[in-house]
């Protein structure tokens, strides 16, 4: 197993991060907690990429999301991870940024670094607001719960899975409900909050993707995320 492990927080001067940086944050945490040595690295435009464990990419709808989506393109960086077994974590922007392709505020197709099979399109409005999800039963997590806050909808191509069901928010677009996609160890989603630090179980589901031998009793504040969690729900479904 896993004895060093390196978080990337992917070009957060160019996604606006709404709190997103505590996804990278927890897991290195909490790695730490299962006796494993990790560090977050910041990657900023023009920077070397190392090799890592985990990638998380988080921000709003309204940062240079063209500008990140060609040096992602043109380093080949983030797919080099991939390939190489890195686990690959999206968050709003960084949703979008995984996908095929995605429109600007202007309605001009871009090409994103094409790790997700999904085509991202204007919602025709801002989509904002609490979020509960069930995900698939393969994961083996309990109720999610953040907040979206986007003007794109993914539309779904056969490679990508839902992996969140919704209960309550608006997410993607088509017949299914969902809040994201996965294929293999990439993840899209749109939940913020920071989602990972909300929903422990999901923050070690990535890390047992990465290789950390996760305690199944979990962390000692796990209990105080519990309650919260809790609380979130039942305001959301308010």
């Amino acid at each position: 197993m896993k004895s060093h492990l390196v978080v990337l927080d992917l070009y957060p001067s160019l996604s606006q991060p709404e709190g997103d940086h505590g996804n990278a944050l927890v897991l290195a945490h909490r790695a730490r907690q299962y006796g494993v040595d990790s560090e977050v690295v910041v990657i900023h435009p023009g920077d070397a990429v190392p090799s890592a464990g985990i990638v998380c990419i988080g921000g709003s709808q309204d940062g240079d999301l063209t500008v990140a989506a060609r040096l992602l393109r043109d380093s080949g960086d983030l797919r080099r991870l991939a390939d190489a077994g890195a686990v690959v974590f999206g968050v709003g922007a960084g949703y979008v940024l995984l996908s095929r392709t995605f429109t600007d505020s202007s309605g001009d197709s871009h090409e994103g670094a094409g790790l997700l099979d999904v085509e991202m399109r204007d919602a025709g409005g801002l989509i904002a607001g609490p979020v509960v999800a069930e995900a698939s039963v393969s994961l083996g997590l309990g109720p999610i719960t953040g907040y979206e806050y986007h003007d794109r909808v993914g539309v779904l191509g056969p490679d990508a899975e839902p992996w969140l069901s919704l209960d309550v928010g608006q997410g993607d677009a088509g017949a299914v409900r969902t809040a994201g996609v996965r294929q293999d160890r990439v993840i899209g989603t749109w939940m913020h909050g920071p989602v990972l630090p909300r929903n422990p179980d999901l923050a070690d589901l990535l890390l047992r993707w990465a290789g950390v031998a996760v305690n199944p009793d979990g962390c000692p504040e796990d209990q105080i995320a519990a309650v919260v969690r809790k609380q979130r729900i039942a305001e959301a479904r308010r």
